[in-house]
């Protein structure tokens, strides 16, 4: 019997050659995960538990986000500051800022200095973003819908 390498055949050859781009597209958008970025939405909306928009907030909107923590900022209006350490992340990016989604969980500080839970997801097809939170406090779930238009990595 011929000893024949597996990668001398050309068939082997293409299913080496497809795994390592696999490989090198999966560790580039997770590579994301692990980077700060700003997302700059322009507008939030207020929802009931069946999708219905109770209020909406036009205003430029911050959302920071590192593998740390969790950081929401209307600049100029501080007291509405939302800030928290992630808990868990959740990054499942196909192509890096392109089409995908990350999920964070957080604790956020309340400004008695309590603590609430949130959950942060972003999502992105054919680089186009959206956002939803989900803070529960008190046994009561707020639910926010972000219309993301824009990132940059920070640092």
């Amino acid at each position: 019997m011929p000893s024949a390498s597996l990668t001398k055949t050309p068939f082997m050859k293409k299913i080496m050659l497809s795994f390592s781009l696999l490989l090198l597209v999966h560790l580039f958008a997770a590579a994301q995960c692990d980077k700060a970025v700003n997302w700059k939405a322009s507008k939030v909306e207020l929802m009931d538990e069946n999708g219905n928009v109770l209020d909406a907030l036009s205003a430029t909107i911050v959302i920071t986000v590192s593998p740390e923590k969790l950081v929401i900022d209307i600049p100029g209006q501080p007291n509405d500051r939302i800030e928290g350490r992630v808990d868990s992340t959740t990054c499942e990016w196909k192509k890096a800022y392109t089409n995908g989604k990350s999920v964070l969980k957080s604790k956020i500080a309340k400004p008695t200095g309590e603590t609430a839970s949130a959950v942060l997801t972003i999502e992105g097809m054919d680089g186009k973003f959206s956002g939803s939170l989900e803070i529960t406090d008190e046994g009561k779930i707020i639910r926010y819908r972000i219309q993301i238009d824009d990132y940059e990595e920070v640092g």
